[in-house]
């Protein structure tokens, strides 16, 4: 995976905890370029970029750092052929150049084009409890909507994270 370019957006250093994770990923990028925008949201930050290949190519090289409000959303399209469900995303977009992916084309990487690493998985896995102990029910919280969600799970490890505690949600001791 290539990256040249990291940034760190609004609360992605708010935290000792959140700092250390983010500094633990950019030495994995040496040469990288950090820039702090810690006044700006994630999905704010801008490429400058005119052409929209270039910026396509550009925002799979570049990594941001931030946190996602509202991360666990239920998804009710009408007219939708899949069922309706509950999500979650830690990530957003992805570096990976596949020639079957129709993400480019979604709005939120149109306007966003980036790669975002969210750092406030304790917060959505909070909210996931709380949905789920509302609900009352068996219900499935799916990990992303419209991307891969194991994508970055080499730099992030929030696989190891995000099993056990689905696991102590779901089936509580």
């Amino acid at each position: 995976m290539t990256i040249s370019q990291i940034f760190l957006a609004r609360g992605s250093m708010s935290t000792p905890e959140r700092k250390r994770f983010v500094e633990r990923i950019c030495c994995l990028y040496p040469e990288a370029r950090v820039k702090e925008c810690l006044n700006i949201p994630h999905n704010r930050i801008q490429l400058n970029e005119l052409d929209t290949l270039a910026l396509h190519r550009t925002g799979k090289q570049t990594l941001v750092f931030g946190e996602l409000k509202n991360a666990v959303r239920f998804s009710e399209e009408v007219g939708n052929t899949c069922p309706n469900y509950w999500h979650f995303s830690p990530y957003g977009f992805c570096p990976f150049g596949c020639k079957y992916c129709y993400l480019a084309g979604t709005q939120g990487v149109k306007f966003s084009p980036t790669v975002k690493i969210y750092v406030n998985l304790p917060e959505m896995l909070a909210e996931i409890d709380r949905v789920a102990r509302r609900l009352g029910k068996p219900t499935a919280f799916y990990v992303g909507k419209l991307q891969d969600a194991l994508a970055l799970d080499s730099l992030t490890a929030y696989s190891t994270v995000i099993v056990p505690s689905l696991l102590n949600i779901l089936t509580p001791v």
